[in-house]
């Protein structure tokens, strides 16, 4: 199975991308600052694993990247 990250996943195109990476058969990390619309995209997709991090953190999206990859 493939993985898909994607940032900015909580609203607009990046939550599309995320749902359209689910649909071709992705494990999907959802990662986006606002951690209530990471939850929201996440809980729709099976699978998916909602991710908190502002992307200009280096030290949060590596602990988002670790997360993910222990889930």
């Amino acid at each position: 199975m493939s993985a898909t990250i994607v940032t900015g996943a909580g609203r607009g195109i990046g939550e599309e991308i995320c749902r359209a990476a689910a649909a071709a058969g992705h494990r999907v990390g959802v990662l986006d600052i606002d951690a209530a619309a990471a939850e929201r995209v996440a809980a729709d997709l099976d699978g998916a694993v909602p991710l908190h991090a502002a992307v200009n953190d280096e030290e949060q999206v590596l602990a988002a990247f670790d997360h993910f990859g222990s889930e």
